[in-house]
C-alpha cells in the first residue's frame, strides 16, 4: 500500500530531523519534535459515518460550529449570508441525527474534527 510507504518515508525523515536537533543540541527543536510525532495510519481515526455523509460545505461549517462561531460569524468568515449558513447547519442536524448546535459541536469536538483541530 503507498500510503504505508509513504509514512514510513515521513517517519524516517522526522527521525533524521530529531537526529541532527539533537546532535546539533538545538533543544527548541527538539521539544517541537517531541511534541508532532509522525502518526501511524492504522492508528488514525476513522471519519464518523455520521460525518463521512456530508457535503465539503455542509463539514466546513460544522468545524465552524464546533469552534463556538456562531450563524453570523460563520456567514462573515465564508462571505455567504446568515440564511445560506442555516441551510447546511439544517443538513447536517438531519443527516448526523442530532437535535441542536451544542450536540453537533460536541460530537465535532469527540471525534477530532472541529476546524481549529
Amino acid at each position: 500500500m503507498q500510503c504505508r510507504g509513504e509514512h514510513a518515508r515521513a517517519a524516517a525523515m522526522w527521525e533524521r530531523g530529531r537526529q541532527i536537533a539533537a546532535d546539533g543540541q538545538a533543544r527548541l527543536l527538539l521539544d517541537l519534535a517531541d511534541l508532532i510525532p509522525p502518526q501511524d495510519p492504522a492508528q488514525e481515526q476513522a471519519v464518523p459515518a455520521e460525518l463521512a455523509e456530508l457535503a465539503p460545505r455542509d463539514f466546513e461549517v460544522a468545524g465552524l460550529v464546533a469552534d463556538g462561531l456562531s450563524d453570523q460569524a460563520i456567514a462573515t468568515r465564508l462571505y455567504l449570508s446568515r440564511r445560506t449558513v442555516e441551510t447546511p447547519l439544517s443538513t447536517v442536524y438531519r443527516k448526523a441525527g442530532l437535535p441542536a448546535r451544542a450536540a453537533l459541536a460536541g460530537f465535532m469536538a469527540l471525534s477530532g474534527r472541529a476546524a481549529g483541530a
